[in-house]
């Protein structure tokens, strides 16, 4: 029988661990240590640090909702800190899937928690879930039930939603509500709860303040008025392209903006909601956070999304997933199906969401979720549409024209007019043109201290009323380039024969 050398053994070892290496099969370290520590788990590494142990937990109940427990929590604790990161191997009791995602790994400090999850490498045939750490405490190893979550999501999130579509905003004041409907104002609004407002006046200027009672944004054409304050969320959402304070703004859930108001006499102004193309994009981003946030609450990772601080939070999610250029390109495109696909990727879902987004990752890669999003947004598109149109009409009276004065008005006027020499007396010879306030008629008067026949005088009066009262504008034969052809209406500038 052939003899071989301990040298000719090891070299063709290291010609096929050379081959293997690259598969998995051989390690090129050899003083790499594997140790069994006790619970299920296995250390790796080059220098074990002393006393290194895990003890498994009894009675202690799964750190998530809607998770299912792939090993016991186990404490894993040493007499010294690890000098280098330890690569914790964990054997799973159930096989698990190593390329879904679906097995993460909680740690506390404690066994009370909190937790948090990292990210698991589950070995290909299933068996064990690995992590790497420089930081020993408490570990245990996890599967999202996604199918269960997407189940609960269908049962109760679109009903949820849909029966709460009237947020909890806080109603608007205004100081000095009765003096903004002063000097000919008045204002008055559509009946249905889509907002709230208020009419007042504030550092000398009428403004309009309104906050959005529904759950979704709106978009707020306001011809006629100026925007004085585009409200907290605009002011958070950094990220988000504005559409500008012209007559377009958007109005988000729970939000207030502010408008001052100055309309001529005769004159209106609005404000007017609708459920537009570019805020259903907002929506529909706000619609998938907050689906996002009701399956934390299922799995136990974060709290209830409901009311002023849910919204806070979700605000908060927006602006980081617009961050991203595909998502604020298709919210800026209007393209609802857009949103979902370039908003919801696993990828952003972690960096907006943290290590939460590991339990959130793996839900939004299963299909059906996604067609749950877009299935359930277009139905609640058909009912946002029912409550999204408002109007806020605000008005103001125009001057009350005094009716037309007649001759012997006429010729009273021009008799007291404090002209050198006094006139006398004054004979309308016309009838009697009037225009907005404005009046002329051909008058002869009698100038008083002056013999006959230099004592009449003859030409064309032109008065207005000013504060009440009727007043001379011009008495004279040669009216033309005079103020009353200047600012005259077109009726007595005729009258008057203006060049």
């Amino acid at each position: 029988m052939q003899k071989f050398s301990a040298v000719w053994i090891a070299a063709r070892i290291a010609v096929v661990c050379s081959l293997l290496v690259g598969i998995g099969g051989c390690s090129d370290d050899h003083s790499t240590s594997h140790r069994s520590i006790g619970a299920g788990v296995t250390v790796v590494s080059d220098r074990l640090p002393a006393g290194l142990k895990a003890v498994a937990a009894t009675g202690v109940s799964p750190p998530l909702q809607a998770v299912t427990p792939l090993a016991p929590a186990a404490e894993i604790t040493s007499r010294e800190r690890p000098a280098e990161p330890l690569r914790l191997e964990f054997a799973l009791n159930q096989k698990s899937p190593h390329d879904d995602g679906s097995v993460v790994i909680a740690t506390a400090e404690s066994a009370q928690g909190p937790w948090t999850l990292v990210a698991a490498d589950v070995s290909e045939d299933g068996s064990t879930a690995r992590v790497t750490t420089d930081h020993l405490s408490w570990w245990q190893p996890l599967r999202i039930d996604v199918g269960a979550a997407v189940r609960e999501l269908n049962d109760s999130l679109f009903a949820g939603i849909t029966g709460n579509l009237t947020a909890e905003a806080t109603h608007p004041t205004c100081q000095n509500e009765a003096a903004a409907r002063a000097d000919g104002y008045s204002i008055t609004s559509s009946t249905n709860d889509t907002l709230y407002w208020c009419f007042g006046v504030e550092g000398n200027q009428r403004i309009l303040r309104v906050a959005n009672r529904l759950r979704y944004p709106l978009e707020a054409a306001h011809p006629g008025l100026t925007t004085r304050a585009a409200g907290r969320v605009q002011l958070e959402l950094q990220q988000l392209a504005r559409l500008g304070s012209g007559e377009k703004s958007l109005l988000f859930p729970f939000d207030q903006a502010e408008f001052t108001v100055a309309v001529e006499p005769g004159k209106s102004a609005s404000l007017s909601t609708a459920y537009s193309g570019y805020a259903q994009s907002l929506a529909q981003l706000q619609f998938g956070v907050e689906v996002l946030l009701s399956l934390l609450t299922r799995f136990g990772a974060g709290p209830p999304s409901n009311g002023q601080a849910g919204f806070n939070r979700t605000v908060v999610i927006m602006d980081e997933l617009l961050t991203g250029a595909g998502c604020a390109d298709a919210v800026r495109s209007v393209n609802v199906g857009q949103v979902i696909t370039q908003c919801f990727s696993p990828k952003q879902i972690i960096e907006a969401f943290g290590w939460q987004g590991l339990l959130l990752a793996p839900v939004v890669a299963v299909g059906s979720v996604l067609e749950y999003f877009r299935s359930s947004f277009n139905a609640l598109g058909d009912l946002f549409n029912d409550r999204a149109e408002y109007q806020v009409q605000i008005r103001r009276t125009g001057p009350t024209l005094p009716s037309c004065p007649d001759k012997q008005q006429i010729e009273a006027i021009v008799r007291a007019y404090p002209a050198s020499p006094r006139i006398e007396r004054a004979t309308v010879e016309s009838a009697v043109t009037c225009d907005a306030g404005w009046a002329s008629a051909t008058v002869t008067m009698q100038l008083a201290g002056i013999e006959s026949p230099n004592n009449i005088v003859g030409g064309s009066a032109v008065v207005r009323m000013r504060n009440g009262r009727w007043e001379v504008v011009e008495i004279g034969q040669d009216l033309t380039g005079t103020v009353a052809c200047r600012e005259a209406p077109p009726k007595v500038r005729a009258a008057i024969a203006c060049g």
